[in-house]
């Protein structure tokens, strides 16, 4: 075991029976979970699930009402300044100096930290290295896209080399590019370091996270791998986009497809325009029930252009678990 001060540290992270009010409003539920040293572990869930609520709690901005967070064995109220040193957070707001460059805001940090003063400029260098901002070093961090915002906030957690990093919907609002820019970063650090994620993409905790916990409404419904969720809910899934179905066929898709189909889901197809909406149809067999769900949906007047095979996804987990489709 490590140790901090002499006291010996345990290998893992474990939130017991939390639950979180604020007046009459429960944000958290008589949470539990063990989050491991080492691994990427995403908290998921809609708007509202409780996700950030959770994340302050472990970054001991907030204090449960109910329950405990025990931090490899420590806790804030025994060895808060401990915890506090092993930490890295970015929250969902970038809180940088805008007036500061990229290296000034870094090595503000690593004083802030008690980074030794003979590593600071050797970590400030890898840092910037890391966030592919070598040639913006100089420019001051106003000028920068939401992108390189986002990934400097980042390195800049991981100055004082903590323990553990915490992200706060760390792709929100930010292009396709450099979103995949910070999720390979992220992916990177899987193993030397303990990685705890929110996010209400269920892609982004599928590509990065070795464990995921989905929160609906203050409470855990589901906590595994993205595989064992994935394979827990047997089957493929068939989409077909249909253009103006009628209420009558949407409205009785439960008894048209009985027998065929486990569940169905219903949205719309803004990009393909007006009055085009996606069916999914979870079924155990899709080479077998193909057919009938094609012989089905034309049997009742209704064409379809195109239609799809996958395997589920962590999206119609939720979908299984919740009845609910995230709320971005």
């Amino acid at each position: 075991m490590d140790a901090v001060n002499g006291r010996e540290l345990s290998h893992s992270i474990v939130v017991d029976g939390v639950s979180r009010s604020f007046g009459k409003y429960l944000a958290l539920q008589d949470v539990s979970m063990e989050m491991k040293e080492g691994e990427a572990f995403g908290l998921l869930g809609p708007n509202g699930a409780g996700k950030t609520t959770l994340l302050n709690i472990l970054c001991g901005l907030s204090v449960p009402t109910e329950g405990k967070v025990t931090f490899f064995g420590m806790t804030y109220r025994d060895q808060h300044d401990d915890i506090r040193r092993l930490l890295g957070y970015v929250a969902q707001e970038t809180a940088l100096y805008d007036h500061l460059t990229a290296e000034e805001n870094l090595m503000f940090h690593a004083r802030f930290y008690g980074v030794p003063s003979t590593e600071r400029k050797s970590r400030v260098e890898k840092a910037l290295e890391l966030a592919q901002l070598q040639d913006r070093r100089k420019s001051k961090v106003k000028t920068f896209s939401g992108g390189m915002r986002r990934r400097l906030a980042i390195v800049r957690a991981l100055i004082h080399d903590p323990r553990v990093l915490m992200l706060d919907e760390p792709s929100l609002g930010i292009d396709v590019q450099s979103r995949m820019e910070i999720w390979d970063r992220i992916r990177e650090m899987r193993g030397e370091k303990t990685v705890i994620v929110t996010t209400n993409y269920m892609e982004e905790a599928d590509y990065l996270c070795d464990r995921v916990a989905i929160l609906d409404e203050g409470r855990v419904v589901a906590l595994d791998s993205p595989e064992a969720l994935k394979k827990a809910h047997l089957g493929e899934v068939v989409e077909l986009s249909l253009q103006d179905p009628p209420r009558a066929f949407l409205d009785g898709l439960g008894q048209l497809f009985a027998g065929v189909a486990e569940s169905q889901t219903v949205e719309e197809l803004p990009e393909k325009g007006p009055g085009w909406v996606k069916l999914s149809l979870r079924v155990r067999d899709a080479s077998s029930k193909l057919g009938a769900i094609v012989d089905t949906t034309r049997g009742n007047g209704v064409d379809f252009r195109e239609v799809n095979v996958r395997a589920p996804s962590l999206n119609d987990v939720f979908i299984e678990m919740t009845g609910k489709r995230l709320r971005h």
